[in-house]
């Protein structure tokens, strides 16, 4: 290689196929053997690797290349991930090192990518949701195979077995309370990316892995009613079925995410229960409501004050004395999900929202809105309001 002719570029994967860390020290070698710096073909977001066996989502931010690679190499080619349009929530960051790799900040380059990407606050929210919920790439974990962690389900799975092992009924249902939270936002990821404004390349992307999300967040909040019945003096019998198949459905998504972490902690609650005893769930009521676009909605999950609910799936929404708020911004439905917790126990509940467009018979004209209709000099919009009034548009 070295006797190529000097314009001739030469492209290098790195100290592995997968590099897990880049720096100038490591081009030395190859530098000396080839007679120039070489172009790092860099597989950070290369998703083809086992793709015959595994899919996966990397929306990490650029990682584990040093401040002083770039002065040793001719540049970058980064190998981009399959799908096309995830690819927006991270070259950037690629963009932002290269730019400056002293003061590179992978937190900000993504916030600098979702703000590109979104410009409602809702919309904006859940593309970050989304880069921390797949958050990997190629040099995280088993090369080649690296699979993306959820790392807010881990951490509120572990939190749960800790107290579960040996925590005081307090810090149980504290955990319980955070692990509903979550298992209810990834319940209501894809109702989320369905009716938000994200563009729609992006969603198409999102939407097998988010199957797995659905799958893995009704599992999880099934997981705790089988807990809580089993508190109660219950075998939950009736709920192990369930569970097993939301398991298996989450496991046949060839999108790969947190591997083993939901069946795990099954296995787990079935061989350590709580010792805990006592179980008492809060009333979520029921809504059969049939809101309108752009008409706010209002629920209220319980009664009591001394319980602690939130509804999930419903992006805009905010509770006003007590009082969910929601105005739908065009028909369709929602699946969403309502959790409440209190001292005694937990429970939640889905909620399908059916948002119809005004009936036929409600309809009526819209208002005039030429101010020079009763004016004594014609003009163009008098002539078009004539055009309107003969044909009764």
């Amino acid at each position: 290689m070295a006797g190529l002719d000097a314009g001739i570029e030469l492209m290098w994967t790195g100290t592995d196929v997968f590099s897990r860390e880049l720096e100038a020290a490591d081009m030395v070698d190859v530098t000396a053997r080839t007679g120039r710096k070489p172009v790092i073909w860099d597989n950070e977001y290369a998703t083809d690797g086992g793709d015959a066996f595994v899919g996966k989502i990397y929306l990490a931010p650029f990682l584990g290349r040093s401040e002083d690679l770039p002065g040793a190499i001719t540049g970058i080619v980064q190998n981009m991930s399959i799908p096309g349009a995830t690819n927006r929530l991270t070259l950037g960051a690629v963009g932002a090192y290269l730019r400056d790799p002293t003061g590179y900040d992978p937190e900000a380059a993504q916030e600098d990518a979702m703000r590109l990407e979104a410009i409602d606050p809702w919309d904006r929210a859940l593309a970050w949701e989304m880069a921390r919920t797949f958050y990997g790439n190629g040099t995280i974990g088993i090369p080649a195979v690296a699979f993306p962690k959820n790392g807010a389900m881990e951490s509120a799975i572990g939190a749960m077995r800790l107290a579960v092992h040996e925590g005081t009924r307090d810090e149980l249902t504290a955990a319980a309370w955070d692990l509903l939270r979550e298992a209810a936002r990834m319940a209501t990821t894809q109702t989320r990316l369905h009716h938000g404004g994200l563009d729609p390349s992006l969603v198409d992307d999102l939407w097998v892995p988010a199957d797995r999300l659905s799958f893995e967040g009704l599992s999880l909040l099934t997981m705790l009613d089988w807990l809580g019945a089993r508190m109660a003096g219950d075998s939950g019998e009736d709920l192990r079925e369930r569970i097993i198949a939301l398991n298996f459905a989450a496991l046949g998504v060839r999108m790969q995410l947190s591997l083993f972490w939901v069946e795990g902690f099954w296995d787990f609650l079935l061989t350590a229960p709580s010792a805990i005893t006592g179980f008492d769930a809060p009333d979520i009521a029921d809504s059969t409501a049939m809101p309108r676009p752009g008409e706010p909605w209002r629920y209220r999950a319980n009664e009591r004050g001394s319980v602690a609910w939130e509804v999930f799936g419903l992006d805009g929404a905010y509770i006003e004395d007590g009082t969910l708020v929601w105005t739908p911004p065009h028909a369709g439905t929602w699946n969403a999900v309502a959790i409440a917790a209190s001292a005694d126990g937990w429970a939640w509940k889905s909620l399908t929202i059916v948002v119809n467009e005004p009936r036929n018979d409600e309809w009526s004209p819209p208002a005039d809105d030429d101010a020079d209709d009763d004016d004594e000099t014609p003009d163009e919009s008098d002539a078009k309001d004539d055009e309107d009034d003969a044909c009764g548009c």
